[in-house]
């Protein structure tokens, strides 16, 4: 008997799973994108920018250190930190460790309702887009159903893209504020072109937007971890702010892996980058 046919049925779903994500990722079609100028230093650095808008969603407090340490590659770049926490990750002690490590943080407490995007949302109602050209999209992404250490390397390749030092983090928020083309900036390695089980979800969603029909190829940053036009999301909330979220608690196995309200909003962001006259620019 093979291995594969003695394996039990969670754990070909698992190992299928993960060849899957890791063998059919579309990347080829945009090569990755040189922010640098003649002396290798963006014009715009020497121009004042808006605080960088920094959402971060916390499902797993372990993970948090990691993420700290990224937001802390800002350095000398404004930014306005607002974190959405879990109910069941926001122990008092947590709650104190993140004051500790970023003081001036704006803190929320949430139901865990529609996963990161349902986090993302809670963060923006409270958010005033207008005092921000880029928001950053962070959060604890594990992804357990990917073995082999799948869910650790898709985080850090979609963190490393925008912020894998002070130096490249400066490049890419300075790139944003003096190229009012880039919509967003995200990893190479994630983008993705794949529907899936999202296409009635997705259509309704667009319609909804009133997102011009050229403008509904698929194309998004599988992951949901970017900086971003602050004026894309702000279009994507008001348009969507009145949608409910699945309980994220309730899902199956299968659920959670797609077609879900999560799921088709990642990709509509991608339309609407497209849509509002955008590209996005991949970054290894």
């Amino acid at each position: 008997m093979s291995l594969m046919r003695s394996l039990s049925a969670p754990i070909k779903t698992l190992l299928s799973s993960t060849k899957a994500f890791f063998s059919s990722r579309e990347t080829a079609a945009t090569p990755p994108f040189d922010l640098r100028r003649g002396n290798g230093v963006p014009q715009a650095s020497l121009d004042p920018i808006k605080p960088v808008a920094c959402l971060v969603h916390i499902y797993y407090p372990e993970i948090w250190p990691e993420l700290a340490g990224y937001v802390a590659r800002f350095g000398p770049i404004p930014i306005d930190l607002r974190i959405n926490v879990v109910r069941q990750a926001a122990g008092e002690a947590f709650l104190t460790q993140i004051r500790r490590d970023f003081p001036s943080a704006k803190i929320k407490v949430s139901p865990n309702r529609g996963r990161d995007i349902g986090g993302f949302f809670a963060l923006m109602a409270d958010l005033d887009f207008d005092a921000h050209d880029v928001i950053c999209l962070m959060h604890t992404k594990r992804s357990p159903h990917l073995v082999f250490g799948g869910g650790v390397r898709w985080r850090r390749r979609l963190l490393d893209a925008i912020l894998p030092s002070a130096r490249v983090a400066a490049e890419n928020v300075h790139a944003m504020a003096d190229d009012h083309s880039i919509g967003a900036i995200a990893s190479v390695h994630h983008r993705d072109q794949r529907m899936f089980r999202n296409s009635d979800l997705c259509d309704h969603y667009l319609d909804r937007l009133e997102v011009a029909a050229e403008n509904r190829v698929c194309e998004f940053v599988a992951g949901t971890m970017m900086l971003v036009r602050s004026s894309v999301l702000r279009r994507l909330y008001e348009g969507l702010k009145d949608i409910e979220f699945e309980d994220s608690d309730a899902l199956t196995f299968r659920e959670h892996l797609d077609g879900q309200v999560p799921h088709a909003i990642e990709r509509v962001i991608g339309n609407l980058i497209r849509d509002d006259g955008l590209r996005i620019v991949w970054r290894e």
